[in-house]
């Protein structure tokens, strides 16, 4: 099941990723954090679409859907980020701290500075799933985009 549910993440992720692509096509920027992927899958009327639920979910009745957050550093400009096998979004309290103390995470002119390349390099190796460590292994599945 854990494979299956990994399969789904990743062509998920690939079609979310084609469509923030063909939204900066069109817009010449991304979708902010406040307008996360649903104005990816539809700029003109956003919510017509909705981004799929995270197959990882520990409660399907949630509909908890992919985390989605911009400009995260100059050479990351966005990341989809599934919870994972352990179904944990263990990236959260990083991204609410950088979150809660600028805005966004690139803190868009406000006090907080961009994570560096290195820190969003580090960012998402370390809470990275990694399926050599176990089936219900700690980490999130993370898709990003430069």
């Amino acid at each position: 099941m854990v494979k299956t549910r990994a399969a789904r993440v990743a062509a998920d992720m690939r079609m979310l990723s084609d469509q923030v692509a063909l939204y900066f096509t069109y817009m010449q920027d991304i979708p902010n954090d406040n307008q996360g992927l649903n104005k990816a899958l539809n700029p003109i009327r956003p919510g017509e679409m909705i981004p799929p639920n995270d197959p990882f979910s520990r409660n399907p009745q949630l509909n908890e859907q992919y985390a989605y957050y911009s400009k995260i550093s100059p050479n990351h400009r966005w990341v989809i980020i599934s919870r994972g096998p352990d179904g944990v979004l263990d990236s959260g309290p990083i991204i609410e701290l950088r979150k809660n103390s600028g805005g966004n995470l690139s803190s868009g002119g406000k006090t907080v500075p961009p994570m560096t390349v290195s820190e969003a390099e580090d960012f998402i190796v370390r809470y990275s799933y990694d399926p050599t460590n176990g089936i219900i292994s700690a980490g999130d599945i993370i898709q990003r985009g430069q």
